[in-house]
């Protein structure tokens, strides 16, 4: 890794120099004319990964029935993502006790990535009684006999008539979870957590009266800073390895800042894989995720549908080109939520955006946590 980093103090020579050459030597830039071969490839690897979800969907996981049939009693606690909220007997037909997998296909009504029982994990969270009293009153926590958290290996819900999107106050007094706009053209799936507001159009509507997509970021916006080191990082990867690579931003509840966390991936030219490996935590919201299309500039795949459901926001990084020291690149960003996406405006989410970054500028610490975030290179 040490050698991998004395490349960059090369480019800072170079820099100084002002020899496009070795910058361009140093960085293995490549031209524009292989980008449709490329284009090609991936495409090929997009349809080769959808066979191998296919496949992965149809096999049957081993269980382990003892966890499964453990009952817990209301209120139950339960953390999803970036939702929280209490479910009480009512919502499962006033049984007393439920199982986490009853839990889970009651969640799974309004999120689409819990339908597939081998991609979620769950845990169970056992207070003592100090942790308990030292909980807020006005904390849903506090009332509740069982808590569990699920997440996604790689909500309440309700209805609402709204003649219009900037009727906000019913959307704001809207708690933490799924709900429903009905309206002329179209229905639109809300969802509030810590994030924000989310509303998109959903598929199969009834006509009633008019609304419209849109996004309200609910947290302060994410320092330009902490783009800056990933778009570094992610050139760095393509420029010595030419594949694409992936970034989270989280946001720290208690400290009230946002931290970037390069998840274990696996990259190549046309594709990253790469799953969650943050520890379950009320306090730390994972934000965004994003992934590089380093020098192309298509936007986001088919796989990218398919992945990015679960209610935050997204991010590709694309377009990337070298002027001497200076990286330009171009950002989209969007929203996902069931399948259903609306593209939003960088500004919206970031502070003091720019169209490039110095390599001068560099953090080799930030390069280095890239670096051992990836398991293989393909």
């Amino acid at each position: 890794m040490d050698n991998q980093l004395n490349i960059l103090d090369m480019m800072n020579a170079a820099i100084q120099e002002k020899d496009q050459d070795s910058i361009n030597n140093i960085w293995n830039v490549k031209p524009d004319n292989w980008q449709k071969e490329e284009e090609a490839k991936r495409q090929k690897e997009a349809k080769r990964q959808r066979e191998l979800k296919k496949e992965l969907k149809g096999s049957k996981n081993k269980i382990n029935t003892k966890k499964e049939e453990q009952k817990f009693k209301f209120p139950i606690f339960v953390s999803f993502l970036t939702v929280d909220y209490l479910f009480c007997s009512d919502d499962f037909g006033g049984v007393t006790e439920v199982t986490s997998e009853e839990v889970r296909l009651k969640l799974a009504e309004d999120y689409k990535a819990l339908r597939i029982k081998k991609q979620v994990v769950w845990s169970r969270e056992k207070l003592s009684k100090e942790e308990k009293e030292a909980i807020p009153d006005n904390d849903p926590m506090k009332k509740a006999k069982s808590i569990l958290y699920f997440s996604i290996k790689g909500s309440s819900k309700g209805a609402m008539r709204i003649a219009h999107k900037d009727d906000m106050k019913k959307l704001k007094s809207l708690q933490q979870g799924v709900a429903y706009i009905f309206a002329e053209d179209g229905n639109y799936r809300v969802l509030r957590n810590k994030i924000g507001i989310f509303s998109v159009k959903a598929k199969n509507i009834p006509q009633m009266p008019k609304a419209g997509e849109f996004f309200s970021f609910g947290l302060k916006k994410i320092p330009f800073t902490l783009l800056k080191d990933i778009i570094t990082a992610f050139y760095y990867v393509y420029s010595n390895h030419q594949t694409e690579s992936a970034a989270q931003i989280f946001y720290n509840q208690v400290s009230e800042k946002y931290f970037i966390h390069y998840p274990k991936q696996t990259v190549s030219k046309y594709y990253v894989n790469y799953q969650s490996d943050r520890a379950f935590c009320r306090t730390i919201i994972p934000v965004m995720d994003l992934h590089s299309h380093h020098v192309m500039k298509i936007d986001f795949s088919e796989i990218d549908d398919e992945d990015e459901i679960n209610g935050q926001l997204y991010c590709i990084i694309k377009d990337m080109f070298l002027s001497g020291n200076e990286l330009y690149y171009k950002i989209s960003c969007r929203i996902g939520l069931n399948g259903d996406f609306l593209n939003i405006d960088p500004d919206i989410i970031f502070s003091g955006l720019e169209n490039h970054v110095l390599l001068s500028n560099y953090n080799k610490e930030n390069i280095s946590s890239m670096l051992s975030s990836i398991d293989q290179f393909n």
